[in-house]
């Protein structure tokens, strides 16, 4: 059964700021994670473009930033947002190693790419259920 067919345990239209430098890689992301109930608000190629789209009073309970980018990365866009709006949750994502994803996921729930739907609404729902206790 598809994913979309399932009760995936998300509040409905969950509004998800995606930070994707690679462009194809945001379509398919946004895709699936519409297909799980999610609502994709923006799409941003950069955390700078994150920031600025937040600051201006985009409205979004939940960033699924890449960590490896060029300019600022996905951890220190998690840190900006614990200091300048802790009340967003943080979901960072990877395809590289195993050894980066274990030092990410001491501050910040990481998932690795690639994900499938189960896999990312699993770790939305984790991201949901833990509390914001950032800055």
């Amino acid at each position: 059964m598809d994913i979309a067919d399932n009760d995936t345990g998300l509040p409905p239209g969950y509004r998800i700021l995606l930070v994707e430098d690679d462009a194809l890689l945001a379509t398919v992301a946004s895709g699936q994670l519409e297909a799980i109930g999610c609502r994709v608000v923006h799409v941003s190629a950069s955390a700078e473009d994150a920031i600025r789209w937040i600051d201006a009073g985009g409205a979004v309970d939940l960033v699924l930033s890449d960590i490896v980018m060029a300019g600022m990365n996905g951890v220190a866009l998690a840190v900006y947002l614990g200091e300048h709006h802790p009340q967003v949750r943080v979901l960072l994502t990877t395809g590289y190693g195993a050894d980066l994803l274990d030092e990410q996921k001491r501050d910040y729930p990481v998932i690795g790419k690639p994900w499938r739907g189960a896999e990312i609404a699993a770790a939305i729902r984790g991201a949901v259920a833990e509390p914001v206790m950032r800055g």
